[in-house]
C-alpha cells in the first residue's frame, strides 16, 4: 500500500518522539530493505510530485471556489434584495388584501342584510299573494253574481229599450212643440232686449244730462265682433267731447263686470272701435236691472260705472282713450 505524504510526515514525527524505533529502523534499513532504497526513494519522490501537483489543484480549486463563493455572495445578496422587495411587496400586497377582506367583510354583512329584507319582503309578498288569491276568488264569485245581474239587467234593457221607442215617438212631438214656443221665445227676447237697451239709454242719458252733460248724437247699438248696446257721443260740462259706452243686462254679477271692463281695455277691441270711427276718450258703464254686492265692488275695482233703473250706482273712476 502506498505511503502518503501525511503518513509519511506521522511516521517521521512518531520516529522523532520515540528515539527506541529509530533504531528498530536502522536494523530494518540496514538489511536487505537497504537494497530497495533508490526505487523507495524514486517512488516517495513521485509521490512527493504528485502530493506537490494535487496541492497545486487544491489551491487553484480552492480558488476557484472562493471566486465563486464570491459570486455566490453576489447573487445571494441579490437574491436577499430581490427577496426583500418581494417581502415588502407582499407585506403591501397583503395589506390590501386585509383591506379587501375588511371591505368583502362589511359587503357580506350588506348582502346579508339585505337578504334578510329581501325575505322578509318576500314573506310580505307571499302574504300579499295570499290575500290576492282570496279577493280574486271573491271577485270571480262577484263576477258570477255580475253576470247573474247582467242577464237581470239585459232583460230590463229590452224592456227599456221598447219604453224609449215610445218616448223618442213623445219626444219628437214635444221637440215641435218646443220649437215653436223657441220662436216665440226668441221674438219675446228681442222685445226685451230692445226694451233693456232703451231703458238703459234713457237712465244714463238722464244721468249725465243732471251732471251737465250736452247729448251731441242719439243713443245707438253697435255690432262689432261682440256687440256694444248702447254707444253716444256727448259733450261733458267742461266741453270736451266723450264717447258714452254701455253694457246692459238683466242681471250683473261681478264676473259680467269685470269681463266688460277687459274688454273695452282691450287692444284689439279699441281697435276694432277705431276703425269705425270711434276715436277719443270713452266713458264706461254696466247697466243692470237686478245688481249684486259683487257687481259693485268689481266695477269700483275696474273703474268703470255702474247704473240701475234708480240711478248711478258707482261713477267711472277715470275715461279710457283710444288713438
Amino acid at each position: 500500500m502506498p505511503v502518503g505524504l501525511p503518513e509519511f510526515r506521522a511516521i517521521i514525527e512518531a520516529l522523532y518522539e520515540h528515539p527506541e524505533w529509530r533504531q528498530e529502523l536502522r536494523q530494518l534499513v540496514l538489511t536487505e530493505d537497504l537494497l530497495r532504497l533508490p526505487s523507495i526513494v524514486e517512488t516517495l519522490s513521485k509521490t512527493l510530485q504528485t502530493v506537490s501537483e494535487t496541492q497545486r489543484m487544491l489551491v487553484e480549486g480552492q480558488q476557484r471556489l472562493e471566486a465563486r463563493v464570491g459570486r455566490l455572495e453576489e447573487e445571494v445578496a441579490e437574491s436577499r434584495r430581490r427577496t426583500e422587495e418581494r417581502m415588502k411587496l407582499l407585506e403591501e400586497a397583503m395589506a390590501s388584501l386585509a383591506e379587501a377582506q375588511r371591505r368583502l367583510e362589511q359587503r357580506f354583512e350588506q348582502l346579508e342584510a339585505g337578504q334578510r329584507q329581501l325575505e322578509q319582503r318576500v314573506e310580505r309578498l307571499e302574504d300579499g299573494q295570499r290575500r290576492l288569491e282570496q279577493r280574486v276568488e271573491r271577485l270571480e264569485d262577484g263576477q258570477r253574481r255580475l253576470e247573474q245581474r247582467f242577464d237581470r239587467l239585459e232583460e230590463a234593457q229590452r224592456r227599456t229599450d221598447e219604453k224609449v221607442d215610445r218616448l223618442e215617438a213623445r219626444v219628437d212631438r214635444l221637440e215641435k212643440k218646443v220649437d215653436n214656443l223657441g220662436q216665440a221665445f226668441g221674438r219675446l227676447t228681442d222685445v226685451i232686449g230692445s226694451s233693456l237697451e232703451d231703458e238703459a239709454a234713457g237712465v244714463v242719458v238722464a244721468v249725465l244730462e243732471r251732471k251737465g252733460y250736452r247729448i251731441l248724437r242719439d243713443p245707438v247699438p253697435l255690432a262689432l265682433d261682440g256687440e256694444i248696446d248702447v254707444i253716444f257721443l256727448a259733450e261733458d260740462p267742461q266741453g270736451r267731447q266723450v264717447w258714452i259706452v254701455i253694457e246692459a243686462k238683466a242681471r250683473l254679477g261681478q264676473r259680467e263686470v269685470r269681463a266688460w271692463a277687459q274688454r273695452m281695455r282691450s287692444e284689439g277691441w279699441q281697435r276694432r272701435l277705431v276703425e269705425r270711427g270711434y276715436v277719443g276718450e270713452y266713458l264706461v258703464y254696466a247697466y243692470g236691472i237686478r245688481i249684486d254686492e259683487g257687481a259693485r265692488k268689481s266695477a269700483e275695482a275696474e273703474g268703470i260705472g255702474l247704473m240701475k233703473g234708480s240711478g248711478e250706482v258707482v261713477e267711472p273712476r277715470a275715461r279710457i282713450e283710444v288713438r
